[in-house]
């Protein structure tokens, strides 16, 4: 299984990526953390390389990821821009965490991310990515918990599974899904 969450910076994949990952018990890749792991920080090497070096190395990065099994990948923002990495995202479950613009300008406008330098600038980077972000299956935030997202996504990850499939997993997870479900149930009032 592999899931990957895509959206504009600000959208929360990283925390809703690490909570995805607990609830079904899967490995969480940050594709920024694993960037600046192995090249320090990406507000510095932007600076130092350029964005078009930066987008290279991410690509190779989200190919080297995309491997991995039973994973959740939490990726950057801009990594739609590019067809090739679109390609990739299309054969794993992905999700687009949407939110309005104005919402994700006010989580990053005080951050060292090198491309959220003025609201301008975001505004137009956000139109030049959202065409790209609608491809992908689309999990609306604004008015969500991280946890209420963490849920929708796990519950449409799982839900196509027939029940001979779920049958086949351990049966831990079919224990987290019954929590996260009443978790989900619990906070609607239901």
């Amino acid at each position: 299984m592999k899931i990957v969450l895509v959206g504009m910076m600000g959208s929360g994949k990283s925390e809703i990526g690490k909570k995805i990952a607990g609830v079904l018990g899967l490995k969480h890749v940050d594709m920024d953390e694993e960037f600046e792991r192995k090249n320090g920080p990406i507000y510095e090497f932007f600076k130092k390389y350029g964005e078009r070096e930066f987008r290279k190395r991410e690509s190779e990065l989200l190919k080297k990821i995309s491997k991995l099994e039973n994973t959740v990948i939490s990726t950057g923002g801009g990594v739609v821009e590019d067809a090739e990495n679109r390609r990739v995202l299309s054969t794993m479950t992905t999700f687009y965490l949407r939110s309005s613009v104005e919402i994700l300008w006010n989580r990053v406008k005080d951050s060292k991310r090198p491309l959220a330098k003025n609201k301008d600038y975001f505004l137009t980077l956000f139109e030049k990515r959202k065409g790209f972000y609608e491809i992908f299956k689309k999990i609306d935030t604004d008015d969500l918990s991280e946890w209420e997202v963490t849920a929708k996504i796990v519950s449409a990850t799982l839900k196509p599974l027939s029940s001979e499939k779920f049958d086949s997993f351990d049966g831990d997870l079919r224990k987290r899904q019954e929590d996260m479900e009443d978790r989900w149930n619990r906070s609607k009032g239901w």
